[in-house]
């Protein structure tokens, strides 16, 4: 029982800690403090506030999925009712790691593009350059 409550206890705790990440996370965005995304643009603005969302909606649930550990001892053991608390923590749980996955694609999928559109420029400045010393050469 007492394992049962302390373990509730830091995942509620983390989910708090996580919640508290995420909002500060999203003001230094808002503030323009954060250096790896460019508030301007509206892809990463768009990123920003979808993680924004995920990762809330992750560490929300989480805190859920402490809160259900906390109330088990109240829950009746006959079949109907475990079967209704077993589904809302299992539940949970899958939600947290469906937002998890979710949350990893999309990180990959928006540096990945981040990262094709830096090589695209490198390569558009690199051939201006060139095409300018063959200019100078010429003249």
């Amino acid at each position: 029982m007492i394992a049962t409550s302390v373990a509730s206890l830091a995942i509620v705790g983390l989910a708090g800690v996580l919640i508290d990440s995420h909002r500060r996370a999203w003001q230094r965005f808002i503030a323009g403090e954060d250096q790896a995304l460019d508030a301007a643009d509206g892809r990463a603005r768009r990123y920003a506030q979808q993680m924004f969302s995920r990762r809330m909606a992750a560490s929300s649930t989480l805190a859920v999925a402490g809160m259900l550990i906390a109330v088990r001892p109240l829950v009746p053991m006959q079949a109907g009712w475990m079967v209704v608390y077993l589904s809302l923590l299992v539940g949970s749980c899958l939600i947290v790691v469906v937002l998890g996955v979710a949350d990893a694609v999309a990180t990959s999928r928006y540096y990945r593009r981040s990262r094709r559109r830096e090589v695209q420029t490198a390569q558009k400045l690199t051939e201006a350059l060139e095409d300018a010393r063959r200019g100078a050469d010429e003249s």
